[in-house]
């Protein structure tokens, strides 16, 4: 069942898909929403990276603490005494030189500030990647909205175009 067009009455009116708005308006739009799908794909991707490096901390930080314990020449026991409670009984400590003491002390802190920074720094990456996130899926939405098409009637000889309900 073909529809006379009523502006020349001469066409038939046939269904398309047109861009609602002007072409600028259209490309501007795909300008926008391209780089977003990639812009989410790359915040996705620090996001799991974020969380993997601040999973990865704390081995690292107590495999550092462990190195700098043994070139002190601190025993072994007394090594996995602090890796496992963080601290030393004071029945250890009277068989240490104050060097010795000096070592485990600087190397507990080391371990805290490692694991403090290493935490510190898997937070801030992880805003930044949600942050980056969320305005890329902005501003693909305000791109999808400007590359959006309408159904139409349009005359194939006058190119008169009624709005298709």
């Amino acid at each position: 069942m073909a529809i006379k067009c009523k502006v020349c009455d001469s066409g038939t009116l046939s269904r398309k898909r047109k861009y609602r708005l002007s072409g600028p308006a259209v490309f501007i739009g795909y300008v926008l929403l391209i780089p977003s799908v990639f812009g989410v794909l790359l915040g996705g991707l620090m996001l799991v990276a974020s969380g993997g490096v601040g999973v990865a901390a704390p081995t690292a930080a107590r495999t550092a603490m462990v190195e700098q314990l043994q070139r002190a020449d601190i025993p072994q026991p007394i090594i996995e005494e602090v890796v496992a409670t963080n601290d030393v009984s004071s029945s250890s400590l009277v068989q240490l030189t104050s060097a010795q003491v000096e070592a485990i002390d600087s190397a507990k802190l080391a371990r805290s500030a490692g694991a403090t920074g290493a935490a510190a720094g898997a937070v801030i990456a992880g805003g930044v990647s949600i942050f980056l996130m969320v305005a890329s899926l902005c501003s693909g939405l305000l791109g999808w909205l400007l590359t959006m098409k309408k159904r139409v009637l349009q005359c194939g000889d006058c190119e008169a175009v009624v709005q298709a309900s």
